[in-house]
């Protein structure tokens, strides 16, 4: 693990109360109900990579999934783990190897501004990790941050200090975000383009994509 990776668990570590009282309030209740459409299925299993605090999960367990959740803050995990008692939540890092027992096991992969911390070089090696683990014609959401290279920023959103606050960020183009997912064998669905109040420069692009 990198120097850049343990910033930034360090921070979402460091943060993690504040963090998942503010980050409730942006439950993305009209892309989670579109990924359910999309699934065409009430049950099932989902991964929610870099589910954080559990938000996500806890709506998608809510609407009767079997959910999984991984991520590399251990604290952010721990509310996960007390939200959604009946998830799977483990400490795992989105960029590496995702277990090989979910192998063509999961009808959707939901990673909602998570991938946003897996460095460009890795992100092809990513792909085909979250292809792996769905099912034919499993469906898989990201949200990213449009641009072009990484940077270290340090953010006070969520409580954090200039020592405790440093995160790092990938950015993506449209067009290199798009090309690994077709050649990772997926089908682009849907694509949105929304104003990140946050990060004006760098708008969210959302993807909904379909394994072949």
């Amino acid at each position: 693990m990198d120097d850049l990776l343990r910033k930034t668990i360090s921070t979402y570590n460091f943060t993690a109360e504040d963090y998942a009282e503010k980050t409730d309030k942006l439950l993305p209740l009209e892309r989670l109900n579109e990924f359910i459409n999309l699934m065409g299925k009430t049950s099932g299993q989902v991964l929610d990579l870099g589910c954080g605090p559990g938000r996500d999960a806890r709506y998608l367990y809510n609407e009767g999934f079997q959910v999984i959740g991984v991520d590399l803050s251990s604290e952010l995990l721990n509310i996960a783990r007390q939200r959604v008692p009946g998830g799977l939540f483990l400490n795992m890092d989105i960029s590496g190897t995702l277990s090989q027992s979910w192998m063509e096991k999961c009808g959707g992969v939901w990673a909602s501004a998570s991938l946003v911390h897996v460095p460009l070089e890795k992100l092809s090696y990513s792909m085909g990790q979250i292809s792996d683990v769905l099912v034919p014609q499993g469906v898989f959401y990201a949200k990213v941050m449009e641009g072009n290279g990484s940077e270290i920023r340090v953010s006070k959103r969520y409580g954090s200090t200039p020592e405790n606050g440093e995160k790092f960020w990938q950015y993506f183009t449209e067009d290199i975000f798009t090309k690994t997912l077709i050649s990772s064998g997926f089908d682009i669905l849907k694509f949105y383009r929304e104003q990140n109040e946050f990060s004006s420069q760098h708008p969210w692009m959302e993807f909904f994509a379909r394994k072949r």
